[in-house]
């Protein structure tokens, strides 16, 4: 039987425990699927799992992320035999020799790629985190069994992966390709709930709230264009104000990006729709 589509990453903030809420919001019928903050692409696999792999265009500014979708989409066979070959354990020694070797490396080669597999799942709770010269600087994990992707796995994402156009973009124009009956999910990183909470770095310059801002104007751009919008974001008031004249849901979300374990909790997020 084949394997079912899953996210090969762990991605902070990921919506995997509640993809099946927001495919219930799914419009009926829509044309092309817009990603442009594609992260560990629960929504985009969700998806492919419930209608097959659909056109999509799917985006983030994230170079190595979007250099391991091409990977996954066009040599997954090289892809399985590097990630297999990596020799690198599940010790703190080994993930910052793996981590240095990472960080030299050219963009876009396999084994790069195959890297951030390696680290992505054993570093410290699927965080993506560059220093200001664009170094991977995410600590150990300390997990005490992280697996790894077989080839089934990776060989699911590129069937799904098959029908898409990855590009590495900021979101602004991603989101301007949408057409009429076009179906985007945006998911940017989160206005913080706190001063503690805030994590925004996922590349280098961040994401603040001059670019909650300027995606709210291309969604709304977007909007005049006849296309279908759905955002996930925090469920605070500067997010509700800002999409007041939209249906806004309220979901409950496990989140552990919390380094306290006894405070991890349920929080709440918002939803919203142009539909």
């Amino acid at each position: 039987m084949d394997e079912k589509p899953r996210p090969i990453l762990k991605w902070a903030g990921g919506k995997r425990s509640i993809a099946a809420s927001i495919i219930g919001k799914l419009p009926n019928s829509f044309h092309a699927y817009i990603e442009p903050f594609l992260g560990g692409g629960s929504i985009f696999f969700s998806i492919c799992e419930s209608l097959g792999s659909h056109r999509a265009i799917l985006a983030d500014i994230n170079e190595d992320l979007m250099c391991l979708y091409e990977a996954i989409k066009e040599k997954p066979g090289d892809l399985v035999r590097e990630i297999h070959g990596i020799q690198y354990k599940n010790s703190r020694e080994d993930f910052y020799m793996a981590r240095a070797e990472y960080n030299s490396l050219p963009a876009c080669s396999i084994r790069r790629s195959a890297l951030l597999v390696y680290l992505n799942r054993h570093c410290y709770n699927g965080l993506y985190r560059v220093n200001r010269h664009g170094m991977y600087n995410v600590p150990f994990g300390r997990y005490a069994n992280p697996s790894m992707p077989g080839e089934d796995s990776i060989r699911a994402a590129s069937r799904c992966l098959s029908g898409a156009r990855l590009i590495r973009s900021d979101f602004f124009h991603v989101i301007s390709l949408a057409g009429s009956g076009d179906l985007i999910y945006a998911d940017p990183p989160y206005t913080p709930v706190s001063k503690s909470s805030n994590f925004t770095s996922y590349s280098m310059g961040g994401f603040g709230w001059e670019d909650q801002i300027r995606l709210k104007k291309a969604l709304e751009l977007a909007d005049r264009n006849g296309a279908y919008f759905i955002l996930s974001n925090s469920w605070v008031r500067e997010i509700l104000d800002l999409y007041s004249s939209y249906s806004i849901t309220r979901v409950e979300v496990n989140r552990n990006i919390n380094s306290v374990p006894d405070s991890r909790r349920k929080i709440p997020e918002a939803i919203i729709r142009n539909f």
